[in-house]
């Protein structure tokens, strides 16, 4: 297989394809040929976290990404917020509707409560304040 690079686009380009790219016009003028074990090392690297930059020589390198942006890191705690919320809910449903209907276990009782407890303190968690959230353990 031949693979091609393009410092510019900051993409990878099968060989076997440039005539379907030349003749659309989109085949890019920068494009050379990387060895297989290069290409299989990059996207082994991206896969493991790495993106791909450019050495000096415009050659592609893997890097570490740049650190979250404190938005970013407020949108991942209010992402995570609401996924745990989730969890919780689906839990509390069938353990609030045995309650209710009077079949509970006292362990489904105290689960409930647990459970209950727990959703309280996900709510109080203001994701504004990461990095410095302490992360309630669910009860499991």
């Amino acid at each position: 297989m031949e693979i091609y690079f393009s410092p510019a686009a900051l993409a990878f380009y099968d060989g076997q394809l440039k005539e379907v790219y030349v003749q659309s016009g989109t085949w890019p003028k920068d494009a050379t040929k990387i060895s297989d074990d290069k290409y299989k090392f990059l996207l082994e690297g991206q896969s493991n976290g790495k993106i791909i930059s450019l050495d000096g020589q415009s050659a592609p390198i893997l890097v570490s990404p740049p650190p979250l942006t404190q938005d970013e890191c407020i949108i991942k705690a209010e992402n995570q917020k609401h996924e745990l919320m989730d969890v919780a809910n689906k839990f509390i449903a069938p353990l609030q509707d045995a309650v209710d209907f009077g079949e509970a276990t006292d362990e489904e009782a105290a689960l409930l409560v647990a459970w209950k407890k727990y959703r309280i303190l996900l709510s109080r968690i203001d994701p504004n304040n990461v990095p410095d959230i302490k992360w309630p353990t669910a009860p499991l």
